[in-house]
Order: C-alpha cells, then sequence, then structure tokens
C-alpha cells in the first residue's frame, strides 16, 4: 500500500475546502502528521506557480492556508 505525502494532502484538502477536509486537516496537524509552519512554509514555496493551474487562484488557496492555521 502508498501513502501520500501528508503535505499534499493537506493542501489539497484546504483547497478543495468541503468541512470533512478541514477537519480532516485540523486532525492531521492534532494528531502530528502534519506541522503548521512546515505546511505554510510548503504552500509558499509552490504559491508562485500555481498561475499555471488556470483553476486555481493563487489569492483564494493562500487565504485559505491562513484560515485553516489560525483555527
Amino acid at each position: 500500500m502508498r501513502h501520500f505525502d501528508p503535505y499534499s494532502r493537506a493542501l489539497s484538502k484546504i483547497w478543495r475546502g468541503f468541512q470533512l477536509d478541514r477537519a480532516d486537516v485540523k486532525a492531521m496537524i492534532d494528531q502530528g502528521l502534519v506541522d503548521p509552519e512546515r505546511l505554510r512554509e510548503l504552500f509558499e514555496q509552490i504559491e508562485p506557480v500555481l498561475f499555471r493551474y488556470p483553476s486555481l487562484d493563487p489569492r483564494e488557496f493562500r487565504a485559505k492556508v491562513e484560515r485553516t492555521l489560525r483555527g
């Protein structure tokens, strides 16, 4: 069985933004699977290339990440 990187999963769930997704990300943070600062750092690494994906709005994605990390 293969597992996806928890940070990639968290970022995809944050972008999708369903209530269950938000609860999943909170649980991932609470269980220590995802470090909030590392999650922010990884988002900041991909943010400059998000323009390549027209369905993703970088400002909206950043807002969702920040909202998630504020709790």
